[in-house]
C-alpha cells in the first residue's frame, strides 16, 4: 500500500512541457576592398534555443577537387560554411557558439606579384579562406556585427552581421 506522502515516480508525468523557442538568424556578409563595398550576401536559417545539445549549420558553395600530387583527389568545401552550437536565451539575450569560414578559389589575376602569377599558373589554384568562431551574444531584433576580418594578402575585408529575430 502507498502512503499519502509518497512522491510520484520521476517518469510518471507527461514529457517536458518546456515551450519551444525558435529564432530566425539573418546573416549579412559584406565584402569591401579599399573601403568600397564590392559584394554583399544574405543567408538565413531557423534555430531552436534548446541549450547545450542544440546544433545547426548553414553551408552554401561548391566542392572543389584538390589533388595530392599523386593522382588522388580530395574535395574541399568552398563558399560559406557556418556551424552553430548551444543556442540559449537568457535575460532577453540570444547566445550561441559558432564556427565558420568564407573561402574562394583565387584567380591568377588576384596574385599580388609577377612571381606569384608564374607560380599560380604552374600549380593548382590557391584557396583563400577567412575563418571565424567563438561565442556570440545578441539582443533579438537588433543587428550586430559579430566579426570583421581582413584578408592578409590584400585590402579585402569581410564583415559578418547578424539580426536574430525571436519567432512567436
Amino acid at each position: 500500500a502507498k502512503s499519502a506522502d509518497a512522491k510520484p515516480e520521476a517518469n510518471s508525468g507527461p514529457a517536458s512541457t518546456r515551450p519551444l523557442t525558435f529564432y530566425r538568424l539573418d546573416f549579412t556578409i559584406t565584402e569591401t576592398e579599399d573601403g568600397k563595398k564590392v559584394n554583399s550576401r544574405n543567408y538565413s536559417t531557423l534555430l531552436e534555443a534548446a541549450g547545450r545539445g542544440s546544433r545547426g549549420f548553414l553551408k552554401v558553395g561548391s566542392r572543389v577537387p584538390v589533388t595530392d600530387g599523386k593522382g588522388s583527389f580530395q574535395y574541399m568545401d568552398v563558399g560559406v560554411n557556418m556551424d552553430f552550437y548551444a543556442m540559449t536565451e537568457r535575460d532577453g539575450l540570444f547566445m550561441f557558439e559558432m564556427n565558420g569560414d568564407v573561402s574562394s578559389v583565387a584567380t591568377a589575376d588576384q596574385a599580388q606579384t609577377t612571381a606569384d602569377r608564374v607560380v599560380s599558373q604552374a600549380l593548382p589554384p590557391v584557396l583563400r579562406q577567412a575563418r571565424f568562431g567563438g561565442p556570440a551574444v545578441v539582443t533579438p531584433g537588433k543587428a550586430a556585427v559579430l566579426y570583421t576580418l581582413d584578408d592578409v594578402n590584400s585590402k579585402h575585408r569581410f564583415q559578418i552581421e547578424l539580426l536574430a529575430t525571436k519567432l512567436k
